[in-house]
């Protein structure tokens, strides 16, 4: 069985069901606003101030990128990172969302002297971040809404920071294992200041994607407040939808997936009517696309910079 033509192929069918479903939201959405017969009114100074948001977070995650990097190596560079991370945005939406990781390492490698080893070193720390965060929001969301005590509730969101526990443990025993890997021998343990400060950029991460999404709202004159109540259902509806749509790994970067959850929980969660839910749903999808190809475009333009110091 070859499971490489299997592995090609079920990224294939993930590229059509997703974008299938991110299209038929599309269609669906201009055939219900048409129907619609009080006119929706389009606000564009929030939608640049929801791109420069968006903006600002991709700056955040390479960010915290550099800092994932610098717990195994000290002597990396924001603006390499910054480049190599760029670029990858734009890959993710190849089919399979692995690909992203790959052609991050091998820029890296290539261009920033920066080894496989210590790139995918800091990518699984990365997935771990984000997943870890987003499920304790969404954990902590939960628990708040069923009454439970709020300072129980928030002690969920240190569980990312303990995790750094077991993982150092993990590590420290793998490089003492007689047969283990070379590769394992090049790897650090991750220091407890230094994890603290990544978790809590990817909270903060979370937080402006929950209000880049309220600014989506504010782009369709919709009246909803910017409550700490109001906030924190738009920052836990993105994250869960997020995170939906990264398990789902054979559609790429969660594409169709994570809007259908997305538009699910602002109907339930933020009480908003289906039709706008979708809208909602998809013109996020739309402004982040137009920010990872706008850092696309810088990419190029920081590394031909590079290649002319070099």
């Amino acid at each position: 069985m070859n499971w490489q033509k299997i592995k090609t192929y079920a990224r294939i069918l993930g590229s059509i069901i997703g974008i299938g479903i991110f299209t038929y939201l599309v269609i669906k959405t201009v055939k219900d606003i048409t129907a619609i017969s009080a006119p929706i009114v389009f606000n564009g100074s929030f939608l640049v101030s929801a791109l420069l948001v968006t903006l600002m977070i991709y700056l955040m995650q390479m960010v915290n990128y550099e800092w994932m990097i610098t717990t195994q190596r000290s002597d990396s560079k924001l603006k390499d990172i910054m480049v190599g991370y760029a670029f990858s945005l734009l890959h993710k939406y190849i089919p399979g969302y692995i690909w992203g990781y790959f052609s991050r390492a091998d820029w890296y490698e290539r261009k920033a002297s920066i080894s496989a080893t210590h790139s995918w070193m800091a990518s699984i720390l990365e997935v771990l971040t984000t997943i870890t965060t987003s499920l304790s929001i969404w954990i902590t969301f939960n628990l708040v809404g069923k009454g439970l005590n709020l300072t129980i509730a928030l002690m969920v969101m240190l569980v990312p920071i303990i995790l750094l526990y077991p993982l150092n443990l993990l590590i420290s025993f793998s490089q003492k294992i007689k047969r283990a890997d070379p590769y394992l021998k090049n790897i650090r343990l991750i220091p407890l200041s230094k994890w603290a400060l990544i978790i809590v950029n990817s909270y903060c991460q979370w937080i402006l994607f929950g209000f880049g999404l309220w600014m989506i709202c504010q782009v369709y004159s919709l009246k909803i407040g910017l409550s700490i109540t109001d906030l924190t259902g738009f920052v836990y509806s993105f994250a869960r939808a997020w995170v939906s749509g990264f398990l789902t790994i054979f559609v790429p970067n969660g594409i169709g997936v994570r809007e259908v959850v997305l538009t699910k929980l602002l109907i339930e969660v933020n009480y908003i009517g289906p039709t706008m839910a979708i809208l909602l749903s998809t013109s996020y999808r739309l402004l982040m696309m137009v920010a990872e190809f706008v850092w696309g475009l810088l990419a190029v333009f920081l590394n031909s910079r590079i290649s002319l110091h070099k």
